[in-house]
């Protein structure tokens, strides 16, 4: 019989224990709610390509702004249609 290693018996375990993991974890199923891993995990994952191909400003100053925008733009379509 053919004597199997210690390194390839670890590998073999982690594998198990990451497949068992991601399955507990089920990223997939909860990517639309507000607090998913995966939403956190891609907004700031990404969040330095428009800051800097767009704004220009890796300090991410421009949120300031583009926050006081989307409420004021809200802000205007709530009355406009209540």
């Amino acid at each position: 019989m053919k004597k199997v290693s210690f390194v390839r018996l670890t590998l073999i375990a982690i594998l198990l224990i990451q497949i068992v993991v991601i399955l507990n974890i089920r990223p997939w199923k909860n990517a639309e709610k507000q607090n998913a891993l995966i939403n956190w995990d891609v907004t700031s994952y990404y969040s330095y390509l428009p800051a800097v191909f767009v704004h220009q400003d890796l300090k991410f100053n421009f949120l300031k702004s583009l926050i006081l925008d989307f409420l004021l733009s809200i802000n205007s379509l709530t009355k406009k249609y209540l």
